[in-house]
C-alpha cells in the first residue's frame, strides 16, 4: 500500500470545492493540507480560531470558525462553499 504523503494527487481535486471540519488540527488539518496539495479550493471549519487562522494563512481556505454541533453552524458552512464556488452536493469521497 502507498502511504499517503507519497501517493500522487497534485490536480486530482482541481475544480472542486470541498468543506473539512475540525480542520485546525489532528486528521482534519492533515486532510486539509492533502485536499489543498490536489488542488481543491477549501472551505474549513473548527471551533478552534487561531488554530483555523494558522491554517488558513498555510494555504489558501476559506475559514468558518465555528462549533459544527451549533444550529446555525451548517447554513454558515454551506453559504461558504457556495461563495467558494460549489455549485451543487457530491459524494464524500477522499483523492
Amino acid at each position: 500500500m502507498t502511504p499517503v504523503s507519497s501517493a500522487p494527487v497534485e490536480g486530482v481535486l482541481a475544480g472542486k470545492v470541498c468543506v473539512v471540519t475540525g480542520a485546525a488540527a489532528g486528521i482534519g488539518r492533515a486532510i486539509a493540507r492533502l485536499f489543498a496539495r490536489a488542488g481543491a479550493r477549501l472551505v474549513l471549519a473548527d471551533r478552534d480560531e487561531k488554530g483555523l487562522a494558522a491554517l488558513c494563512a498555510e494555504i489558501a481556505a476559506e475559514a468558518v470558525c465555528c462549533d459544527v454541533t451549533a444550529a446555525d453552524a451548517p447554513a454558515r458552512v454551506h453559504a461558504s462553499a457556495i461563495a467558494a464556488g460549489a455549485t451543487r452536493p457530491g459524494k464524500a469521497r477522499s483523492p
